[in-house]
């Protein structure tokens, strides 16, 4: 990266603004002496600069990012530059402290738990036995583990390596940097991502859902994208089988990387082999799948009933910034400000859970309408989808896109880790464009963990979100929004 190489500029673009992003992440220990992140909340000139310094950071980054997704001038780079780019991003925010998300000090009990002989699939209290305890946010005390046993088992191994919180935290950055790393790798040796029109090896290796909310704050969502795009690769070098295991296993850590699955399939059939040899090759991955789950759960002394925990447990979590849960806080606001007028700060977060059961009443009604309502517009998706596996990998991001965005209950941003080698497939330019922007402006939802509860910029984010993120999408629908692009897009 020399002073005359014109990749310069766009090498900056991206780097500065994830230092700054790294070091608004300090912010919190340096002034509540804990990294722990929920009810450890900043306050005063604090909360103000950790808000300002991330903000302002991740719209630059974003600015740069889009640019050189687009392939604008001076932010043209080459497969080589993007995967070196990619790979710094990734470095740099390994240093970054948890910021957005408890989840890592969970993971971690979880492993902790584990190893003292509990079963934390079928047993909710298992997490409260765990010396690591005192780190979990209160939503998850009385939580079964609710990831696939791979998951359980890198939890276990970084407890086992770290010991203590500190070591335990650095073991398991560390781990999923490397499956950060495997990624770029991987998904840089798909045909197509690094050349053509748009820059599409930039929009899924240099995405902050990658750095920011994986090497950043430790989701475990990105084995499953490491592992699936393994999968892939190995699809299209002619290897189903192998391919297929490999999407299993990355199920096996995220459990929604299993939507992945009915297009790895569908690119098997659609392949120019005989009837007879695709039938045998679907058979022997549904075996090879069926044993490779069995074999991890058994590994792990549980069974059938860990399922069953955990589907209970997630279809009882409330929505939580989601279209669903913005829709219904407006209506129950609303109703409050009609019926008495706007509550003292005081007692404004009783007065509305005093209406939860009416908010229960428009979650029953609402969420299976967002079901339907993302039911059709995936169902369009499909129907312009041509019979070659990088369309139906094309279109499984975009069901997933739709699914995250609108029919799930709660709202997460690094839920479209998981999905990332999907999206490389892409080929429309209203997809791309919205996905780029998708994968950067989403991560604002978090910097509410930064801010306390009871505040009114907590309650105005989502709203906010979830307004713009739906304008921005149909402002695409009208243009061909789910149209299947052709091979010129990306050329």
């Amino acid at each position: 990266m020399t002073g005359g190489d014109p990749s310069r500029r766009a090498f900056l673009a991206l780097l500065v603004p994830t230092v700054c992003v790294v070091l608004s992440s300090f912010l919190r220990p340096l002034t509540t002496g804990s990294i722990k992140v929920d009810e450890n909340y900043l306050s005063g000139l604090p909360l103000v600069a950790a808000i300002l310094l991330f903000v302002v950071s991740l719209a630059i980054f974003t600015l740069g990012y889009f640019r050189v997704v687009m392939r604008a001038p001076g932010h043209d780079l080459s497969a080589s530059q993007t995967k070196r780019l990619a790979q710094l991003l990734i470095v740099v925010s390994f240093f970054m402290l948890p910021m957005l998300s408890n989840d890592i000090f969970s993971l971690i009990a979880y492993g902790d738990t584990a190893l003292r002989g509990n079963d934390p699939f079928t047993d909710p209290l298992a997490l409260q036995r765990s010396q690591f305890f005192p780190f979990v946010g209160s939503a998850w005390a009385t939580a079964p583990f609710a990831y696939g046993p791979l998951s359980l088992y890198l939890s276990m191994f970084a407890v086992h390596v770290g010991r203590n919180i500190i070591g335990a935290l650095a073991v398991y950055k560390l781990i999923i940097a490397l499956f950060c790393l495997l990624f770029v790798e991987t998904v840089s040796r798909i045909p197509g991502t690094g050349g053509g029109r748009y820059n599409l090896l930039a929009l899924v290796t240099c995405a902050p859902v990658l750095w920011l909310q994986c090497a950043g704050q430790s989701h475990n969502d990105v084995a499953s994208a490491a592992l699936l795009a393994v999968g892939i690769l190995l699809l299209l070098r002619h290897r189903p089988v192998a391919g297929i295991l490999f999407a299993v296993l990355a199920g096996a850590f995220k459990y929604s990387a299993f939507l992945a699955i009915p297009a790895m399939i569908a690119a098997v059939w659609v392949t120019e082999r005989p009837l007879r040899e695709r039938i045998w090759t679907l058979l022997a991955s549904a075996l090879v799948t069926l044993a490779t789950l069995s074999l991890l759960f058994l590994s792990i002394g549980s069974d059938s009933r860990a399922i069953l925990f955990q589907t209970e447990f997630l279809s009882s979590k409330k929505p939580s910034k989601s279209i669903v849960d913005t829709v219904a806080e407006a209506i129950i606001v609303s109703s409050v400000l009609w019926e008495r007028g706007l509550p003292a700060s005081g007692e404004r977060n009783d007065v509305y859970r005093s209406h939860e059961e009416r908010k229960t009443a428009i979650w029953r009604v609402a969420v299976p309408l967002m079901y339907l309502f993302s039911a059709l517009l995936a169902f369009l998706v499909l129907r312009r989808t041509r019979r070659d596996p990088g369309a139906f990998f094309a279109a499984a991001a975009k069901i997933a896109a739709i699914i995250i965005c609108f029919a799930s209950p709660v709202f997460q941003p690094w839920y479209f880790a998981a999905f990332l080698p999907l999206f490389a497939f892409l080929k429309d330019r209203g997809w791309i464009a919205w996905s780029a922007i998708i994968l950067c402006y989403g991560n604002l939802m978090n910097i509410m963990h930064v801010i306390d509860r009871e505040s009114a910029w907590y309650l105005a984010v989502p709203p906010f979100f979830i307004i713009t993120t739906g304008i921005l999408f149909f402002a695409y629908f009208q243009q061909r929004f789910l149209a299947p692009g052709t091979e010129d897009d990306s050329r």
